[in-house]
């Protein structure tokens, strides 16, 4: 998650886990620490994540575990940012200290996305001060945002039913808005690796890969899944911009306890 974080970063530094938390006597001196790390081109994972609570970095190391093993995105953008693309630059302001918990306000400037502030919630700890948590532009907790994300991203390849819905909203999505390319790999959580590597240089092509078509689609009909063993198929009923129809089925599997679709078939 660090590596695409921020990549116009200007500070080379290595910091250890043990000078990590030498480094947050205070709730700024946590944030500014935390933040150097990630913008450095030398911050590790467990390195930043010293400066977070046990519970935040344990969303952190969900997220990417997840992310690892369905090849989606969780999160579609920085969590430390809330933007895709980095800042040049960052200042942290003062504390403000309400017990053993603080708000530091962080501001954001340079690069394509500079110019906003969050703020870093903290919390002391027997080891010093640790961000707890990161307020969003809108104000919506970080923490909130990824347990929500991780379990719905968990929830969505319990059966094969939830499993085309959920790839079925992404296509109606992506469809209308011309970006099945751009918006791919949004929805590789819901495809097995075989299937990916076989439609992904599909997507550009007359025939759409997923509807086996050529004009888009106007309604989708489906029919709830048949499962045979890790096996499952779904029928889908399509209509065409011209009034055209067609059905295709759809294949799924179930790999390590998680239903994804492998094919799509006349």
């Amino acid at each position: 998650m660090i590596k695409a974080l921020v990549a116009a970063a200007s500070l080379m530094v290595a910091v250890t886990p043990t000078a990590a938390m030498a480094q947050t006597a205070t709730p700024a001196a946590a944030v500014r620490a935390a933040y150097t790390c990630v913008f450095s081109h030398a911050c590790q994972e467990s390195t930043v994540r010293a400066y977070l609570t046990p519970a935040f970095a344990k969303e952190f190391a969900e997220v990417d575990a997840l992310e690892k093993r369905c090849h989606c995105e969780v999160i579609d953008a920085s969590p430390w940012i809330d933007a895709q693309a980095g800042p040049g630059a960052f200042s942290v302001g003062a504390a403000r200290i309400r017990g053993n918990r603080a708000s530091v306000p962080i501001r954001f400037s340079g690069g394509k996305t500079g110019g906003y502030s969050l703020t870093i919630e903290t919390e002391r700890t027997a080891s010093g001060w640790a961000i707890s948590d990161i307020l969003m532009r809108n104000g919506a907790s970080t923490a909130a945002m990824m347990a929500k994300n991780i379990a719905s991203t968990q929830a969505a390849a319990t059966t094969p039913d939830a499993v085309f819905h959920q790839f079925e909203k992404w296509y109606n999505q992506a469809s209308m808005s011309g970006s099945l390319t751009r918006s791919f790999d949004t929805v590789k959580a819901y495809l097995t690796p075989s299937f990916v590597r076989e439609v992904q240089p599909k997507l550009s092509q007359p025939v759409d890969p997923f509807t086996l078509g050529t004009m888009p689609v106007t309604d989708w009909e489906s029919s709830k899944a048949k499962v045979d063993g890790d096996a499952a198929t779904t029928i889908v009923r399509l209509q065409f911009r011209g009034g055209s129809r067609s059905q295709v089925i759809y294949h799924l599997e179930r790999i390590g306890g998680h239903w994804a679709i492998s094919g799509v078939s006349k």
